[in-house]
C-alpha cells in the first residue's frame, strides 16, 4: 500500500471520507511499522529506519481499476491478511478500503502468511 499508514494523532480524528481523499504526501511512520521494518531489515536496530516515507495517498490508490496484493513474511502479515479478507473498511487497516472501491483484486500469498495457529490440531 505504499506507506498508507493508519492515521494517528492524539489531537484529532480523521474520518473515512477525509482519509479516502488523501493525496500524495510525506507521512510519519507508525511505531509498529518502524519496529517491523527494523526487525526485518536491520536486526532490530530502528535507528536505521527512516521515520518518514512517501505515500501516493488513498485517492490515487482507490481510483485504480485493479490492485495486486502481495502478502508474505508469515506471522508479520497474518492479521493484515485476515482483516483485508473479512473486515469492513477501517482506518486501523487502510488496505480494507480497497475491497470496496477497486473492482478487480488479485491476491498473492505465501503459505506461512496464509497459515493460522488455530488450524493445527494439538
Amino acid at each position: 500500500m505504499g506507506f498508507c499508514e493508519a492515521p494517528h494523532s492524539r489531537y484529532y480524528r480523521i474520518g473515512h471520507e477525509e482519509y479516502k481523499n488523501s493525496k500524495a504526501r510525506i507521512v510519519e511512520l507508525n511505531e509498529d511499522t518502524l519496529v517491523a521494518l527494523s526487525q526485518r531489515n536491520f536486526g532490530g536496530c530502528y535507528d536505521f529506519v527512516p521515520p518518514k516515507a512517501v505515500t501516493l495517498g488513498m485517492k490515487a490508490i482507490l481510483s485504480a481499476r485493479r490492485i495486486v496484493y502481495m502478502f508474505r513474511m508469515g506471522s508479520w502479515k497474518q492479521t493484515a491478511l485476515r482483516v483485508l479478507l473479512f473486515s469492513e473498511p477501517t482506518l486501523e487497516y487502510p488496505v480494507t478500503f480497497t475491497t470496496k472501491y477497486i473492482p478487480e483484486r488479485i491476491l498473492f500469498c505465501d503459505e506461512m502468511t496464509l497459515d493460522h495457529p488455530r488450524s493445527h490440531k494439538k
